[in-house]
């Protein structure tokens, strides 16, 4: 996740895009559920200190949100298993 956090630094910063709406979606979120039950998120980054799969979520989407610098951006977050392909059917439309 660190290398998506620095890739989206660069990305949602950059000159060109400031103004520009973002849409994260958030993959693979069974898979994301069934890690941090052996593998905790504190364990990678020390500050979290939630303990349900939705204050994990919402941490995520709080360290994306650090990173903008543009206060008046829209940024849409979602969160999806792509296994439930008519779930990312409807975010896609």
């Amino acid at each position: 996740i660190s290398e998506s956090l620095d890739l989206f630094d660069s990305l949602i910063n950059h000159q060109y895009l400031r103004k520009i709406p973002f849409f994260i979606l958030f993959t693979k979120t069974d898979l994301f559920e069934e890690k941090i039950k052996s593998d905790p998120i504190s364990k990678y980054f020390p500050e979290y200190k939630g303990s349900t799969i939705e204050e994990g979520k919402n941490f995520f989407k709080d360290k994306f949100l650090e990173f903008n610098k543009e206060t008046e951006r829209l940024i849409y977050f979602h969160f999806t298993s792509l296994s439930d392909t008519s779930l990312v059917l409807l975010v896609i439309s």
